[in-house]
């Protein structure tokens, strides 16, 4: 399946790409509407049985780490296949937490908590047929087309045990408090479009999970 690669032109990633070109890699710089409009043109593009996206500065944890996704595709025929993300600095140093999928459950969406979406990995037919990324979201259509998916296309899923990504910190999503409660806003936002009662209420009492999964994330990470 051909990587699809859809970058900025400001940073010098053209002719970092151009350098290492083959027939494995297709590549698209052009003017869009933001990050997620850019995923969803990479959707567009995708031609494989299933999609999964790194963002700017993330990274995969091993050379094998799709070959894992895609043997655990194959073997359980999963709509989705999720795995744990590591939190680097920048200089890709551990940075003292995991974003772990232990006990996941899809009931975690309906209080604002999803997989890490670095190491979300789903069927591209599905992805499409869900209406793609919702642009009216500018930090947290991520988690809701994770939610779309898993609830109300009740997407079936496997777990991988162990790190397939790496995420830098300080991108959008972890920007200070500003970016929380932008993210607290959409989630509840997108909540409620899923008919969750309470959506606004539910939104901000995730916090209270949240800690406990940050906590494991932590412990895990000192393995």
């Amino acid at each position: 399946m051909p990587n699809v690669l859809t970058t900025d032109t400001s940073d010098g990633t053209n002719a970092v790409v151009a350098s290492s070109a083959n027939n494995r890699v297709i590549f698209v710089s052009e003017p869009d509407e933001g990050m997620y409009d850019a995923m969803n043109k990479g959707l567009a593009r995708a031609t494989g049985d299933y999609v999964g996206f790194l963002n700017a500065d993330d990274f995969l944890a091993a050379p094998d780490a799709l070959r894992r996704v895609a043997e655990a595709a194959a073997r359980t025929r999963a709509d989705c296949v999720i795995g744990d993300t590591r939190f680097v600095d920048g200089k890709g140093r551990p940075a003292g937490r995991i974003y772990s999928t232990w006990g996941f459950r899809p009931w975690w969406l309906r209080i604002g908590i999803m997989p890490p979406h670095p190491s979300f990995f789903a069927r591209t037919a599905l992805l499409r047929s869900a209406g793609g990324f919702d642009l009216s979201y500018r930090i947290s259509s991520d988690f809701d087309l994770v939610a779309r998916v898993m609830l109300k296309h009740r997407a079936s899923w496997t777990r991988i045990g162990g790190v397939i990504t790496h995420f830098r910190v300080g991108g959008v999503s972890t920007d200070g408090i500003a970016a929380k409660r932008k993210i607290g806003r959409e989630t509840s936002r997108s909540l409620a479009s899923l008919g969750q009662p309470l959506a606004t209420a539910t939104a901000t009492l995730r916090y209270f999970p949240k800690g406990v999964h940050l906590l494991v994330g932590m412990i895990l990470a000192r393995r």
